[in-house]
């Protein structure tokens, strides 16, 4: 069982996600057996207007305040992680490694991108999901963010894009 974020790009959510489904998928190493609008991730994006949602256009994505978000999120979990006495229980529960700095932690948080991207019939990901969180064929994090950057800066301002919580 994991959970994943995706973001979908286009109206037909339902639609670009059915060829994916485990359940009939015509498609070889399948993605997800359910899926939920924003889910574990509920109102990640945020509109220029101050909206949070699970779905906009990328013309009223905010990145400024959705990057502000992300950042004051990750100072309340790093403030929760210091408390532990635990180092290991840093790493699980937080994600929090021996060597991360705080800056390291906060930069990583404030930053915006999903694990996969659906467009156009093609998905883009940053590594395989597997049963309990396991990922194999992994990028490098920086990698993965600037073709998750270059991808989101390629559609036009009228492009709806949604946030999906996926479960594998």
């Amino acid at each position: 069982m994991s959970h994943y974020t995706v973001l979908v790009v286009g109206d037909d959510v339902s639609g670009a996600l059915a060829p994916f489904d485990e359940n009939g998928s015509k498609v070889r190493d399948a993605k997800w057996d359910w899926w939920c609008e924003g889910g574990r991730w509920s109102d990640r994006l945020v509109t220029r207007g101050g909206r949070a949602c699970n779905s906009t256009t990328i013309g009223d994505l905010d990145l400024d305040a959705m990057r502000a978000a992300g950042r004051r999120r990750a100072e309340g979990w790093w403030e929760e992680a210091m408390k532990r006495e635990d180092g290991r229980g840093r790493e699980i529960l937080y994600g929090i490694g021996p060597t991360t700095t705080k800056e390291q932690y906060l930069r990583q948080h404030e930053t915006f991108n999903t694990f996969a991207v659906l467009k156009d019939g093609q998905w883009f990901e940053r590594g395989q999901m597997g049963w309990w969180g396991a990922v194999s064929n992994e990028k490098d994090a920086d990698k993965w963010q600037a073709e998750f950057d270059k991808l989101l800066a390629s559609l036009p301002p009228e492009t709806k894009i949604t946030v999906i919580d996926c479960h594998i």
